[in-house]
């Protein structure tokens, strides 16, 4: 036991400390060695080499592409960053980026790589989408390196002051309380859209059924919500 301790605290940079345990087999006892996996990684030896496993075997780490791979993985090197002064997207040839990330990983991530580079400006698409639908508004933002959209809700159409009002029938006023009845904090507006009728149109039927007692309004105006009693 005392000659595992000192090879792991006297060979190896920086220690480590494994654990062992005595397995009685028919010929004899069994030392077994538990390494847990290290969070110093890479470990090197007296001289400063680094060793890994290889099969039954080991080999010595040489290549300096192998060296870097196992600092990064362990947080201790950073890539160099430097400033390119006036220097825009315009200037990376997409091409030779493509093909760089195609050489060094594999197709399908260049091809990934390749569509996540910086946002552009609007393309044909999105001028495709307003043409087809002129109430979608695109916000251009590149300066943030992204666009929003806003899809704007088709208002309402009020009656002209003095016109014909609507005529709520009793099946309209079921499908206004069967909506509350799903949703007690559906909005006026809301159930105008929902039941084809205009807001004027629904607050009137909101007050009858109230009249009644078919429906009640629990707490203010806003925040509150309604409650269904019955069906007229």
């Amino acid at each position: 036991m005392r000659w595992v301790s000192n090879a792991a605290s006297q060979h190896v940079k920086p220690p480590i400390n494994p654990t062992t345990s005595n397995v009685k087999t028919a010929h004899g006892l069994v030392m077994l060695i538990n390494v847990p996996e290290g969070l110093n990684q890479p470990y090197v030896d007296t001289h400063g080499r680094i060793w890994v496993k290889s099969g039954a075997d080991k080999r010595q780490v040489t290549a300096r592409e192998e060296m870097q791979r196992m600092f990064q993985q362990s947080d201790l090197l950073h890539a160099d960053e430097q400033t390119v002064v006036a220097a825009s997207f315009e200037h990376i040839e997409q091409i030779e980026f493509a093909s760089y990330f195609e050489r060094r990983y594999n197709p399908a991530l260049a091809s990934h790589a390749f569509h996540i580079l910086p946002y552009q400006g609007m393309g044909s698409g999105m001028l495709r989408a307003i043409e087809a639908w002129p109430h979608i508004e695109f916000l251009d933002e590149r300066d943030a390196n992204q666009f929003r959209v806003i899809l704007k809700r088709p208002d309402v159409q009020q009656p002209e002051p003095g016109g014909a009002k609507e005529v709520v029938t009793d099946k309209t006023s079921v499908k206004i309380l069967t909506v509350l009845r799903n949703d007690s904090k559906t909005t006026i507006p809301e159930l105008a859209i929902k039941v084809g009728l205009t807001t004027r149109s629904v607050e009137r039927a909101l007050k009858k059924l109230q009249q009644e007692t078919c429906l009640v309004r629990v707490g203010h105006d806003k925040g509150g919500h309604w409650k269904v009693l019955n069906t007229p």
